[in-house]
């Protein structure tokens, strides 16, 4: 690689790396590229374009993607927890053999995706054709299909919890209990929906108060996905999930 290269390169990550700090949602782009990758963790990828690339035996945990294009690549035996895939296209990647466990497929493109194999827990296909998914067993108790959006009627120190904690950033800027659609300003009705499964409304208003209270620049950072707020929400009431 040329010196003038390697300077365009250098500048390139500095200033990737400037807009990450900053809070800036910076995309991923790679393709056809023959190493092995090892996954993600604690992430909120957004316009993620990544093409026929290798996540054999990968683990991936707590990571959401909106509006990405993560097509034809190889997952086997890949491991994902807490993961939301949010208007994502995954289509012809293979998923042979993956484990997923708190899951959300939401509105993604599954064409020609392979799921041999693969083991469920608490996965949930919101809006989701999978007419030309193969491999697929939606009879599996562990296989959410769902349609619509749920009529739900919150009641109002709930929904004050609720748009109390998205006036803080880093829960607000992930749209988890909020619509991205809206801006922020209509409640994420699913997720809400889903959290319902395991918690009273009254469990859900303390908990939000609480992570409204604890706003340190440390605290809860990572509440990238519903599985983040329900691993809170488990371990704040210590609730087996």
């Amino acid at each position: 690689m040329g010196r003038g290269k390697s300077k365009r390169k250098m500048k390139q990550k500095i200033k990737r790396i400037k807009k990450i700090k900053k809070g800036i949602h910076v995309p991923f782009s790679l393709a056809n590229s023959p190493r092995k990758l090892v996954g993600r963790s604690h992430k909120h990828d957004f316009g993620t374009n990544i093409h026929n690339l290798i996540y054999v035996e990968a683990s991936f945990k707590n990571v959401k993607y909106t509006s990405s294009n993560i097509t034809s690549c190889n997952f086997r035996n890949a491991k994902f927890t807490g993961i939301d895939f949010i208007n994502t296209n995954l289509k012809k990647s293979k998923f042979k053999n993956a484990h997923f466990e708190n899951v959300i497929f939401y509105t993604a493109n599954l064409k020609g995706v392979d799921f041999l194999n693969a083991t469920f827990k608490n996965v949930y296909f919101i809006n989701t054709n999978l007419s030309k998914t193969k491999n697929i067993d939606i009879n599996n108790p562990n296989v959410h299909v769902l349609k619509g959006s749920p009529n739900l009627e919150l009641s109002p120190s709930l929904v004050t919890s609720i748009n109390q904690l998205m006036t803080i950033q880093k829960f607000s800027k992930h749209f988890v209990l909020t619509t991205k659609n809206s801006n922020g300003k209509k409640i994420n009705s699913w997720i809400i929906y889903l959290l319902l499964k395991n918690f009273s409304e009254d469990e859900l208003t303390r908990g939000f108060n609480r992570l409204y209270s604890n706003n340190k620049s440390k605290s809860n950072k990572n509440m990238h996905t519903y599985y983040s707020y329900l691993e809170f929400l488990s371990k704040y009431f210590e609730k087996m999930i």
